[in-house]
Formats: structure tokens, C-alpha cells, sequence
């Protein structure tokens, strides 16, 4: 047999073309997708965001997903909200005709020019926004979503520099609460936030459409597994406050697709592959907590001596992916070495500094991501 399209006019891997996994995965009992350079991908692994998709396309409901990464989600070394890979896929899924919207983290440690907070601080994932120093938003769509912690002050909302809409989180526990103000007209906006008193903690705010696509790049540069499960938020070791504390939270936006991608920090900072397997684990179990599907993602081999063992946690990925039944997404294998996607070290190079991606590199790896979820 040779090789068909399927609907998405991509070619498909027929049953003689599945390969088994590259030599670094070692020995492995799932079905590897050379073609695409995906591993134990199933229709029950995608179903929830497939049929999420598919009611966004058809403007009957929302498809959510999250990105959860390093520096290499974030898009070090492009412009957030231009060209980083999040962004990537958004406009891939624009031009297919999926309405789209965003959820924009505030605090990624990147600039990011969507978002201003300045005179305010920020405790990760959380940025202060304060009565003296107010905080904006800037997107597209008729519909604004701000997600804050629930003990944050009241606080005013204005959609280019209209009337003030007066927010009240809903006190209590320690929480993440989504605020939503529906009803905007159509086009670009900027929404501004203020408090009446002390510091509203803003998670993410954005605009998007009654129904449709919406990414969140909750990328964070230079984390890794290790310390995103060490750093449990300025709350202490309850781990409020902290990245998947929030991104899992019952009260913050249901996703139905939760990509992972972690790894390269770990390597850098000496994470022994036993507890970077470990720490990966967990997430995938934390991040299921609500029922999205979950895919893990194996980032670009990079340049120089770190390279030398960084498929040994390669292989971990996919020991996660054979224990927690989830796909994997090996973009080692998809773009190969480093010196086979930076060919000439000028203009047809994927990545700029050893393992940043570039513009072109990130549009790569979106229509990886595409591969992966087939919508």
C-alpha cells in the first residue's frame, strides 16, 4: 500500500509504513507514526478535543487548549502574540476557518506585548495589579475573559476606555475564578484593569468568541519539571498560587486538550532522568484532573555537550507515554539533529541560538501540533 490523504489533506501513514520507534526510545509496543513523529496516538487518546473541535468549527462551542512548557512553548526569541508557537497555531487555525481567540498568561517571565502591568509586580504565574498601577489586555473578539485569584479586591474593568464594569471576586478560600463580559463588538480591544484597593492577582485575561478555538501558551522560560513542582507559589507548601495549582484549578477555564512540554531545563540542570520521569508522571496525572486529553511533546534536539544525553530523557517521554497511555509528539525525531534543521546558519535555519526556534521553527512546530490533534 502507499500513501493517502486523509481529510485533512495530509498524507496518512498506511498499516506497511508504521515504523517502529527511533533508536533512542528503545524497545516499545505502541504504533510510532514516522510520517508525523508521533507515538501512541489513539482515537480515545483525542477524542474530547477532536469533538470540541469539531463544535468550534461549527460554531456550536469552545475548544480550549492549554500548552504547558518551558521556554520553548513561551516562544524565547520570538515575539509573543506575533510569531511564537502558540500564536502559530492560532493563526494556522484562522486561516482554516476555526474562529479563534486567546487566554494570555500575564506572567510568562517574556515580554509579551498584549500585556502591560508596568510599576506592578508579579509572584509566578501571578502579575499585582494595583489602584497606582493598573494593568491591560490587548486582543480580538466579543467576548473578555480575566481569570483571577478569588481573594484579589474588587476591581474595575474598561473596554477601550469605556464605562468601568465593577468585578467583585468571590472572596474565601484561596481559588482562581474566571470573570467573563460578553457582548463586545466585533474587531480588536484593549481591556483595562484597576483596583479600588491593595493588589488584584491576574493570572490570564483575553478576548475570544462566543465559540471557537482558544490557546493558552502557559509557557514559563527556563522552568524546569523539577522546579515548577518546587516552587509552590508565594503561598507556601500548599502549592496555591503555583502554575498547575491554577492551571488545574476547578475554577479556572475547562480544557479539553493539555499539551506538555518539559525537559530541556531539567537536562541543563542535572534532574536525574529517574525524577524528571517521575515529575512528568505526575503532571500527566495532575493535569487529568478535569478530564482533558493530555499529549506530551518531546522538544528539538539542541546543539553543543548538553545534547550528548538529552535522549535519554527523550526515552523517559516515552516510558510516560507507555504508563499513562497518553500520545507523544517527538519533535527529536521531526526535526531531526541539529545540524540537519539549521542546514546553513543564515536564513533557512529553524533555531538561533542552539535551541530557540525561529519564527519559521515555531510554524513548524504548530503544524506538528496540528498533525498531532488532526483538526
Amino acid at each position: 500500500m502507499g500513501r493517502v490523504l486523509n481529510l485533512q489533506g495530509t498524507e496518512a501513514v498506511t498499516g506497511d509504513e508504521l515504523s517502529t520507534v527511533p533508536a533512542y526510545a528503545g524497545t516499545r509496543s505502541a504504533v510510532y507514526d514516522p510520517a508525523r513523529s508521533v507515538y501512541n496516538l489513539k482515537a480515545s487518546s483525542v477524542r474530547r478535543i477532536r469533538a470540541a473541535a469539531g463544535a468550534a468549527r461549527a460554531g456550536v462551542g469552545l475548544a480550549r487548549i492549554a500548552f504547558l512548557g518551558d521556554s520553548l512553548t513561551a516562544g524565547l526569541g520570538s515575539t509573543r502574540g506575533v510569531d511564537d508557537p502558540v500564536t502559530m497555531l492560532r493563526l494556522e487555525l484562522a486561516r482554516q476557518g476555526y474562529p479563534v481567540g486567546e487566554l494570555v498568561v500575564f506572567s510568562s517571565l517574556l515580554d509579551d506585548p498584549r500585556v502591560q502591568y508596568d510599576g506592578g509586580g508579579y509572584h509566578i504565574p501571578y502579575a499585582d495589579i494595583s489602584a497606582a498601577w493598573p494593568g491591560s489586555v490587548t486582543g480580538t473578539g466579543t467576548v473578555l475573559e480575566i481569570v483571577t485569584n478569588t481573594q484579589s479586591p474588587p476591581f474595575d474593568v474598561s473596554v477601550d476606555g469605556g464605562p468601568a464594569t465593577t468585578v467583585t471576586p468571590a472572596g474565601g478560600d484561596q481559588a482562581v475564578q474566571v470573570h467573563t463580559l460578553e457582548g463586545l463588538s466585533a474587531g480588536e480591544h484593549t481591556a483595562t484593569i484597576t483596583a479600588s484597593a491593595d493588589w488584584v492577582k491576574v493570572y490570564a485575561a483575553g478576548f475570544r468568541q462566543p465559540s471557537g478555538v482558544v490557546v493558552q501558551n502557559v509557557g514559563i522560560s527556563g522552568i524546569s519539571s523539577a522546579e515548577l513542582f518546587a516552587f509552590q507559589g508565594w503561598q507556601g507548601a500548599g502549592g496555591q498560587l503555583s502554575q498547575p495549582w491554577t492551571l488545574f484549578h476547578p475554577g479556572n477555564v475547562a480544557h479539553d486538550l493539555v499539551v506538555l512540554e518539559l525537559g530541556v531545563n531539567d537536562q541543563a540542570e542535572g534532574v536525574s532522568v529517574a525524577t524528571y520521569r517521575a515529575n512528568m508522571q505526575r503532571l500527566v496525572e495532575w493535569a487529568r484532573t478535569r478530564g482533558p486529553d493530555v499529549a506530551l511533546v518531546a522538544s528539538n534536539a539542541f546543539a553543543g555537550a548538553q545534547s550528548s544525553t538529552w535522549h535519554q530523557y527523550v526515552a523517559a517521554l516515552y516510558d510516560v507515554a507507555d504508563s499513562h497511555d497518553v500520545p507523544l509528539l517527538d519533535l527529536s525525531d521531526r526535526f531531526g539533529p541539529w545540524d540537519a534543521y539549521n542546514a546553513d546558519g543564515a536564513t533557512h535555519d529553524l533555531a538561533d541560538d542552539g535551541v530557540h526556534l525561529t519564527p519559521a521553527g515555531n510554524a513548524v512546530k504548530a503544524r506538528a501540533w496540528l498533525d498531532l490533534i488532526a483538526v
